[in-house]
């Protein structure tokens, strides 16, 4: 369902229609992407899955130069926006709650009592 036109400026929307599906519908265009769109999708999942069990099997039941590589290449693109995640969270506790940052952008700064640190 989708807001009709009178509902813009009411909240929840009084006038529910699926005028705007039926329209989209109507337009070649959008159902071609659509038909695309879900074309693509069911390819790279058979994709996926035929290629994760291969690596899965593999990795589970055999020990082979490269499976660990292997193991992290896998796990990456699912580990890596945790990771990316938890950084900018510590980099904003550190610098708005905390009151300062042990690192910047830039690199970590220069401990104010070493004198083994180099001066720029």
């Amino acid at each position: 369902m989708s807001p009709g036109r009178r509902s813009r400026d009411a909240w929840p929307p009084h006038d529910l229609t699926t005028r705007w599906w039926s329209a989209a519908w109507a337009n070649d265009g959008a159902r071609q992407a659509l038909l695309t769109s879900v074309q693509a999708g069911l390819g790279a999942t058979a994709i996926a899955l035929v290629l994760g069990t291969m690596i899965a099997f593999a990795v589970q039941r055999f020990q082979f130069f490269g499976r660990d590589t292997i193991s992290l290449l896998v796990v990456l693109p699912i580990a890596l926006p945790g990771i990316v995640t938890g950084i900018a969270l510590d980099s904003a506790w550190r610098s708005v709650l905390a009151g300062g940052s042990s690192t910047t952008c830039s690199g970590p700064t220069r401990p104010r009592s070493s004198t083994w640190w180099p001066r720029f």
